[in-house]
């Protein structure tokens, strides 16, 4: 009895202990206070499912735990030490729920939502680049961008057939495993690519169709906080929200200003892409109202020196992370 305590106290621990960092993580870090909200209201209620903390202790054998000897691995970031920290805690739930109390699932089940909603916005961060095959070279462009630090990639072509489309895309995914690459607009394609991703516009299929047919991630473009509310009831995985700026990529849309970042972020759960004229020197002020990701266009793409404007780009997103 008293071994099977050690092992509840010492899993109750892992928890509790993962539970905090990946508080702070969405506190301090991604930003999100709902989610640490929800995070450490788990921390407090995980005292609920188990036996009072004095018992717990009275059965702690610190000198003869072997697991002070183990080596923790090592993170290469705070994405890696959050990824890590909620499979850590996870474990440790379902530990607790076997040996302890099985309705202790019902954290661990909570916890999962929280995690898929975390990564996705940390995996929607930084720098989104949009390749116009209209406007470049798009492999060549996308070659730049491997090993720079960006990884996700929208692949847009207006002006070729479909057959181009699907061998321009497979060309792109081929050049590294951790670029993302979204497909804008064809459902066909990112299925026969097997994208990461689907972006769909106001004129393209509905998304609860394409959720029948697409498993990845999608999202939508908004103009308005009423397609945002529209798109997140709709289940998008993130919103496209501007033009910010007037963009020559499409003069006809007025511009929704830094304003619509800051409502939009307000209102909405998922992850928001700011799209929309945004250039060396507004990037920053884009950033300050709380875009997770920022989409760039031709800024980049009609460069000459296209690896360094990526480089010029990330230094200002990535500048007090």
């Amino acid at each position: 009895m008293r071994n099977t305590i050690r092992l509840i106290d010492a899993n109750l621990n892992r928890a509790r202990e993962s539970l905090r960092v990946l508080e702070d993580i969405a506190r301090f870090i991604i930003e999100d206070y709902k989610k640490a909200e929800e995070i450490r209201l788990i921390r407090h209620n995980l005292h609920n499912f188990l036996p009072p903390a004095h018992i717990l202790i009275t059965a702690r054998d610190i000198e003869r735990d072997e697991g002070r000897r183990f080596e923790s691995p090592k993170k290469k970031g705070w994405q890696d030490v959050l990824t890590k920290n909620f499979a850590k805690c996870e474990e440790g739930l379902r530990v607790l729920e076997d040996f302890a109390n099985p309705n202790i699932s019902s954290l661990r089940y909570q916890l999962y939502g929280i995690e898929k909603t975390l990564l996705k916005r940390v995996t929607l961060s930084g720098l989104y680049l949009i390749i116009d095959t209209g406007l470049c070279e798009p492999v060549s462009v996308a070659r730049e961008l491997k090993d720079s630090g960006a990884r996700l990639i929208q692949l847009r072509a207006k002006d070729i057939g479909l057959r181009e489309f699907v061998e321009i895309a497979k060309e792109i995914k081929s050049l590294s495993e951790d670029l993302l690459l979204v497909i804008n607009d064809r459902c066909d394609v990112a299925l026969a690519v097997d994208a990461w991703g689907l972006h769909l516009g106001e004129k393209d299929m509905d998304i609860s169709d394409a959720r029948r047919i697409f498993s990845g991630v999608i999202g939508i473009t908004c103009h308005t906080l009423k397609e945002a509310e529209k798109a997140e009831e709709g289940g998008a995985d993130y919103i496209s929200a501007g033009p910010i700026f007037r963009t020559s990529t499409k003069p006809e849309l007025h511009p929704k200003g830094l304003d619509f970042i800051s409502e939009v972020k307000k209102k909405m759960s998922l992850p928001v892409v700011a799209i929309g004229g945004i250039n060396l020197e507004n990037i920053a002020l884009v950033k300050e109202r709380g875009a997770d990701a920022i989409a760039v266009c031709s800024a980049i793409i009609s460069q000459k020196d296209i690896k360094g404007a990526i480089s010029s780009y990330l230094a200002i997103l990535h500048k007090n992370i």
